[in-house]
Parts: structure tokens; C-alpha cells; sequence
């Protein structure tokens, strides 16, 4: 499973690809310089928005089940591998790469 750090920088970077999309840059043809900016800009974004603290709530939230108790619902941590399983499918959306 990836952790926090690697999902931030993950997702930072997609955040760089979508705002050079957004300026009408081909991301493959820009130079390091130009990237940078967009990476820059990516990262001061993801700070303004909490994501760093965002990814670490949505962990602990994936890592939680409802389950059925005595006819009401109850929550569960799932343990071991299958909460890693969970929390990394969950995470998935804020990493995911349209050019797969």
C-alpha cells in the first residue's frame, strides 16, 4: 500500500498535469522550468485544501466497516491486509491517471 507521502505526491503531480492541461500546455512537451511552475502551483494548491490531512482522514475511513449488531449498525476497523486492500482502492480516485 502506498503511504500518505507517496499519495500526496502522487496526486500533487496529477494536480501539475491538470493545471498545464488547463493552460492549454501539452505536458510532455514542456521543459523541467515550466513544469516546475506547475508543480509549484499544485502543491500550494493541495496546502490550501488540507490534502495532505484530507488523504490521512479518507485512510482511517476506509479502514472502518458498517456492520449489522443486534438489528442496528455498528462500525468495524477492518485488520491486516484487508484494510490496506480498502484504504488503497479508496485512494485510488485521488491518483488515478486518464492516460491508462
Amino acid at each position: 500500500m502506498s503511504t500518505q507521502h507517496e499519495l500526496l505526491a502522487k496526486a500533487t503531480e496529477r494536480g501539475a498535469r491538470l493545471a498545464a492541461q488547463a493552460y492549454g500546455a501539452d505536458w510532455d512537451t514542456l521543459d523541467e522550468e515550466e513544469r516546475g511552475r506547475h508543480r509549484a502551483l499544485a502543491r500550494r494548491w493541495a496546502e490550501f485544501l488540507g490534502l495532505d490531512a484530507a488523504i490521512g482522514a479518507l485512510s482511517t475511513i476506509a479502514t472502518k466497516t458498517p456492520v449489522e449488531a443486534d438489528g442496528a449498525i455498528a462500525i468495524r476497523t477492518i485488520d491486516g491486509d484487508d484494510a490496506q486492500v480498502v484504504a488503497e482502492e479508496t485512494l485510488a480516485g485521488l491518483v488515478h491517471d486518464e492516460r491508462e
